[in-house]
């Protein structure tokens, strides 16, 4: 299959995850460093790749001077039985990544495997994320670029607006959907809702737009069906957001110029609108095996 083969891109650096790769056993020795101090007290950072119910996975704790666990990271490749949207006869391949600090959890699940760019809607998970040590070694051993927080666009007008109906699919509807500028490397991106989710309450879609243009790699060179980070709708697969507590519910809204998203108790007022696109659901790039990698 070529989702398979595509992987290779994530080498043995990452989770061991093909044939040429090898490990001693289905898990590998822990590994600690010792990091700078910072304000959130974490100490050093342990990391361990494992094998589990035949899917791959990487942990980093962040733990303090006691060796309490302050906040991690679980990035697990392989069958994610609640992508949405998946077809029948079309494999659940994805990834799932868990963040647990200050004893409050979020989860994001993706049909993208080999790069994953990530900004938390929550501010306490990016400060831990945007220690030097946790992202050299995310970026790194996993393949999860940290997105860092984003600047105020100062006295430049506010540019987000409802999703034109250019970007986003014909089902399902994206709820609240935000368009706006990325300061990722990105054309632009979206933030909308999505109905499901461990609580019921839903769930946050997150794309970045290329600058390339359709059916590409993330630097803009060529690829074939579903090697390539962007899609043929022009976005990257989507980054489906949830938390798992009973008194949260999604928000989208502006803020400092751009598209924000969280999970709130009270969220702020509605402030975009719903879309369906004109984008066909199950669009493949040339050469791809499965419809439906770049659905949401």
């Amino acid at each position: 299959m070529h989702r398979e083969k595509n992987h290779v891109g994530l080498g043995c650096l990452a989770l061991a995850l093909y044939a040429s790769c090898t490990i001693s056993s289905d898990v590998a020795a822990p590994t600690r460093v010792e990091i700078a101090t910072n304000d959130l007290g974490v100490a050093a950072i342990e990391t361990q790749r494992y094998k589990q119910d035949g899917d791959n996975l990487f942990e980093l704790r962040g733990v303090d001077s006691s060796d309490n666990e302050v906040a991690s990271v679980r990035l697990r490749i392989g069958t994610i039985a609640d992508l949405p949207h998946v077809s029948e006869g079309v494999p659940a391949l994805g990834s799932e990544v868990i963040y647990k600090m200050n004893g409050r959890q979020l989860r994001t699940i993706s049909r993208e495997i080999n790069l994953l760019r990530v900004h938390p809607a929550d501010a306490s998970v990016q400060a831990f994320l945007e220690l030097p040590a946790v992202s050299s070694t995310l970026a790194r051993e996993a393949h999860i670029e940290v997105m860092p927080t984003r600047p105020g666009l100062g006295e430049v007008a506010l540019d987000t607006q409802t999703c034109p109906e250019s970007v986003v699919n014909s089902s399902p509807t994206a709820v609240q959907c935000c368009y706006g500028p990325s300061v990722y490397g990105a054309a632009g991106e979206t933030r909308f809702m999505i109905d499901g989710g461990c609580n019921g309450n839903g769930q946050i879609s997150f794309r970045t737009q290329s600058p390339y243009g359709p059916c590409t790699g993330s630097d803009g060179s060529s690829c074939g069906g579903s090697a390539c980070y962007y899609g043929p709708n022009g976005f990257s697969r989507a980054q489906i957001w949830d938390t798992c507590s009973d008194i949260v519910v999604p928000a989208i809204w502006t803020g400092n110029g751009y598209c924000q998203s969280g999970f709130y108790s009270s969220p702020p007022p509605l402030e975009f609108g719903n879309v369906n696109g004109t984008n066909s659901p199950g669009a493949m790039c040339p050469g791809g095996d499965y419809p439906g990698d770049w659905d949401y």
